[in-house]
């Protein structure tokens, strides 16, 4: 198999994030003395500068974490609860079906991001709040050269967004979308990072940041306002975990889908993997047919925990049974003729940005963070720089469907982050972009370095399969990037499943990142040669 990129190694301290700027803005703090915690607010707020297209201030994040101090794995869910101004009726009276994808209107959930910086920071931080920003303020400031893919992004979105009058003055100055290695310069981001490093969260939730998105939601119909802002809390919960063999992999907990992965792997542990070929029919079907019955429980049940209809314990219960494992192996082997309906009320899949850090004492991060699709609503409150996220248009407005929208109701999302233990000690951080189909990453990556001792930047770099959906409709055909061997197509396709061959790097399977802290304490580091990252340690 091709190998991109070698893998990265240290011993001393590591992050691997989604571009090469912040991971080094997360790398100096890491040389500096600071930790884990520490660097990876600094990896984040850097990544809201150079990443303005999937990430940001104005989204939603979720942590897990490993504290040496206390020995655990803890989670902050740092996803903010849509307005209590937002209802079906209001959407209804204004003759909407669905909610926006973009647009004012699809700006109905609190951005959580800052909560989550403070809350972890509260914890845990030894640096103060003005030196974790420091890059990502002269970044913002001063401008950095940006990708082909910031630049691809900002031209598809320069289509889309020609009534946000803010976005087009600070994205595209001067009429049209600037050109790969152009410097983008953003000066009223870098003036709302720099109150938040001198006036704290409060800033961002009640002062002078705060007055301008609401005087901003007021000036052209939006919905979040003061009381919304003030009300935003990232919590500290309890994190979801699932034994495999030997290992315990975390995920983050529901309203994120990342326990989907969590019902795959459990339905794969029955099966003696290691045994079996991971380039075979076999170990594809094995993976498929417990990837589908994962969404399924998805697809019926996940949303924010407080709605659900039926409890996390009971959910692993049901999707893990052993009815479940015999309609999987029952399909081993067997033609599949399974047709998944299509839906009209289909949902733009999202961009993220995932980043890890570990440090040189075996603290750990494994972060995701997100404005849902490519600059969220594309609403940016003026003179701010602030993108507001849409993921409240994953709401739905049918009062049946268990994702419905309700005030202060945290959405389903898409976000997910990972970390396995090892006899209690972490041994991997991985996450990635990738919408919906995260959880198929996940099940992908983590089997092929736990059940086939896989390489990290190998995993990350080995072909990926995909079945794209959302929780409103699913495709039926099955996307395989083109280096998969022609075989194994052939047999697939003979087994009755509906093939899309895709490109050798296709971005829709994500931009991965990952590290592995092994038994000798040398850390060993990968990105995804399908995006911009890089894992850099020393």
């Amino acid at each position: 198999m091709i190998r991109y990129r070698s893998t990265a190694v240290s011993t001393k301290g590591m992050v691997a994030s989604s571009h090469p700027l912040a991971s080094l803005s997360g790398l100096r703090v890491l040389m500096d003395g600071g930790n884990a915690f520490d660097a990876a607010i600094a990896t984040n707020a850097t990544l809201n500068v150079t990443q303005p297209h999937v990430c940001g201030i104005g989204g939603d994040a979720f942590y897990l974490l490993y504290s040496r101090r206390k020995g655990r794995v803890e989670s902050i869910n740092a996803s903010g609860r849509s307005s209590h101004n937002a209802s079906i009726d209001f959407f209804n009276d204004k003759g909407l079906t669905d909610i926006p994808s973009r647009g004012i209107l699809a700006a109905i959930n609190v951005p959580g991001c800052v909560a989550g910086w403070f809350e972890l920071h509260n914890r845990y931080g030894s640096y103060p709040i003005a030196r974790l920003l420091r890059d990502a303020i002269e970044y913002a400031e001063k401008g950095f050269p940006i990708s082909h893919q910031l630049s691809g992004s900002i031209s598809n979105a320069f289509r889309l967004f020609q009534k946000e009058t803010e976005w087009r003055r600070v994205y595209t100055p001067n009429g049209s979308a600037p050109k790969p290695g152009s410097v983008l310069v953003q000066p009223d981001l870098a003036w709302s990072l720099r109150l938040i490093a001198e006036k704290g969260r409060s800033a961002f939730y009640e002062g002078e940041i705060a007055s301008r998105i609401v005087n901003s939601m007021k000036g052209h119909g939006g919905i979040i306002d003061s009381e919304d802002l003030s009300a935003c809390s990232a919590d500290w919960e309890e994190p979801i975990s699932s034994e495999y063999r030997g290992f315990r992999i975390y995920e983050t907990a529901p309203n994120s889908q990342a326990i989907t992965a969590l019902f795959a792997f459990n339905l794969l542990k029955k099966f003696d993997l290691p045994r079996i070929s991971n380039s075979s029919a076999e170990y594809f079907q094995i993976m498929l047919e417990s990837c589908k019955i994962a969404y399924e429980y998805r697809d019926r049940y996940l949303t924010d925990p407080n709605d659900m209809k039926i409890s996390t314990s009971e959910l692993f219960q049901l999707a893990s049974s052993e009815k479940e494992f015999s309609r999987v192996r029952q399909k081993i082997g067997n033609s599949s003729q399974e047709v998944l309906p299509l839906s009209d009320n289909s949902k733009e899949d999202g961009d993220t940005t995932y980043y890890c850090v570990a440090d040189e004492e075996g603290n750990c991060v494994s972060s995701i963070q997100s404005l849902y699709f490519g600059f969220g609503s594309g609403f940016i409150p003026e003179r701010t720089g602030i993108v507001l996220q849409n993921r409240g248009s994953y709401f739905s407005l049918d009062e049946n469907h268990h994702n419905v929208l309700r005030p202060r109701k945290r959405t389903f999302h898409t976000l997910c982050a990972s970390l396995t233990t090892s006899n209690d000690e972490p041994y991997l951080l991985f996450g990635s972009m990738g919408g919906d189909v995260q959880p198929q990453l996940h099940q992908q990556v983590i089997s092929s370095i736990l059940d086939y001792a896989t390489d990290i930047q190998q995993a990350i770099e080995d072909p990926r399969w995909a079945m794209t959906g959302t929780i409103y409709d699913r495709r039926k055909s099955i996307s395989l990037e083109s280096r998969f061997n022609a075989d194994l197509v052939t047999q697939l396709k003979n087994l009755g499943y509906e093939i899309t061959m895709e490109d050798e790097l296709w971005p829709t399977t994500g931009h991965a990142q990952g590290i592995i802290l092994s038994k000798e304490r040398v850390l060993l580091g990968g990105a995804d040669p399908r995006g911009d990252g890089a894992a850099l340690g020393y």
